[in-house]
């Protein structure tokens, strides 16, 4: 084996114009810097095996002078979903109304003010809203419902 392949080195020497001696001369090794490991996943992770949330978590802003409002839904923490439900309000005055995890939320609004429930489905919710809402009138402003784990 090592033969063919200074045969050929020699070969593909001789068709380039150059002599079997300038193809062999060896390079220096390349000079490496130290190698730091630098752990790339939390412990206990496994790499290859999804993470899954414990909970999906969702949120829901309101800013009852302008009406505008965000939510978000399907995040591993409170926090997330919280902020990702004010970034998508339009008004930088929203105010989180509402957090909930692995269920359905609702806010409604009304001359009373606003209310909000959680529920298992976007329907349950709305009806343990407008039980608590003192006015009739209340009209939905915001659902979202998250992942059930």
């Amino acid at each position: 084996m090592k033969n063919k392949l200074l045969a050929a080195a020699a070969l593909l020497a001789a068709s380039c114009g150059t002599t079997f001696a300038q193809v062999a001369t060896p390079l220096p090794a390349p000079i490496r810097p130290p190698v730091i490991y630098v752990p790339a996943y939390p412990p206990g992770y496994v790499p290859g095996v999804p993470v899954v949330p414990l909970e999906y978590w969702g949120a829901i802003a309101y800013q009852r002078g302008t009406g505008e409002f965000g939510y978000s839904y399907d995040y591993p923490s409170e926090r997330e979903a919280s902020v990702a439900a004010l970034q998508s309000c339009a008004d930088p005055d929203c105010i989180i109304e509402l957090t909930f995890s692995s269920n359905c939320g609702v806010l409604l609004d009304g001359a009373s003010g606003p209310v909000t429930a959680i529920g298992a489905t976007a329907r349950e919710a709305e009806v343990r809203a407008r039980a608590t809402c003192r006015d009739p009138n209340c009209k939905v402003v915001a659902w979202a419902c998250t992942r059930v784990q």
